[in-house]
């Protein structure tokens, strides 16, 4: 395993094993040279996260404008589209990917109020989140990982008496937005025992976004598994589309830029490079891996 300040370098860690139902991955960059002038994209996505910016600063363009200036923490929600970032060098951050629908946990009642935003931690509600920032700043990859941890259990403690019950339970959220992605709302309310009215007044609550939303975004990161594994061939995206329950090619072609932020057949150059949001476009693994 890698050890010492993070350096220059980005890494893609995966939580221990008590945290996996709750929390997707951590992804802690320090980028010590020159950024890209023209700034980058952060991919769409069904998962909210939460932010440490411990040096530099960046600008998210979404519903708004948000400057995150380091020392800080933030919240961000789900995304229905890609949003331009632009960063100062050297930035140095760590950000927990979250499961879709778990955001409640923390003490966040409604999740849609956050969707297409990034706000700060004391904002949000969240400012216990602001003193993980000092105990994470000088610390090396393994060392800010554990710091976390043991940060996001005391958010779990103190916020305990004020969850919101939740509708869909962890444990079968990944099976709503499977079903979501396969066979779309209706199905996923039967599965659920509602009537489709309350399933999409209750999902939207808890995930943030509407369950049709919800089974675009799925769809989408099917696409980037499927082309994790098979590769991104141009004669070959006509059959992958429709075999994702696209309409066509142009459709696929569509809905990757609106969530991607570039064309499907640009999708291994991004993935080779060094943007914040380009982890979602690799493969994950089970220890603290450069990337």
């Amino acid at each position: 395993r890698q050890r010492g300040r993070l350096g220059a370098s980005s890494y893609l860690v995966m939580p221990s094993m008590d945290w996996r139902g709750l929390v997707r991955c951590y992804l802690l960059r320090d980028a010590a040279g020159p950024l890209d002038p023209a700034g980058s994209w952060l991919p769409a996505s069904a998962s909210a996260s939460f932010h440490f910016v411990l040096g530099g600063s960046s600008t998210y363009a979404s519903s708004g404008q948000l400057r995150a200036y380091g020392p800080e923490a933030f919240v961000a929600g789900p995304s229905s589209h890609a949003v331009a970032t632009h960063s100062t060098s050297p930035l140095s951050t760590v950000s927990v990917v979250l499961w879709p629908g778990v955001l409640h946990h923390f003490g966040l009642l409604n999740t849609s109020a956050l969707a297409d935003e990034s706000v700060t931690a004391h904002s949000a509600g969240l400012p216990g989140l602001g003193w993980l920032v000092e105990r994470m700043a000088h610390a090396g990859p393994e060392a800010a990982v554990r710091a976390l941890e043991d940060g996001l259990r005391a958010l779990l403690r103190r916020h305990e008496g004020r969850r919101l019950s939740p509708s869909f339970h962890v444990a079968d959220a990944g099976r709503l937005v499977a079903l979501l992605r396969e066979e779309g709302p209706r199905a996923a309310a039967a599965h659920a025992g509602i009537s489709l009215r309350q399933f999409q007044r209750r999902f939207q609550l808890q995930f943030g976004t509407t369950p049709k939303e919800c089974q675009r975004l799925a769809r989408f990161d099917r696409f980037l598994v499927l082309a994790r594994t098979r590769g991104v061939v141009r004669g070959q995206l006509a059959d992958l589309a429709l075999e994702l329950g696209y309409y066509d090619q142009s459709h696929l072609h569509n809905e990757f830029k609106r969530f991607a932020g570039f064309t499907p057949l640009a999708l291994p150059r991004y993935a080779s490079g060094s943007a914040p949001g380009a982890w979602v476009f690799r493969a994950t693994g089970p220890v603290i891996r450069p990337f």
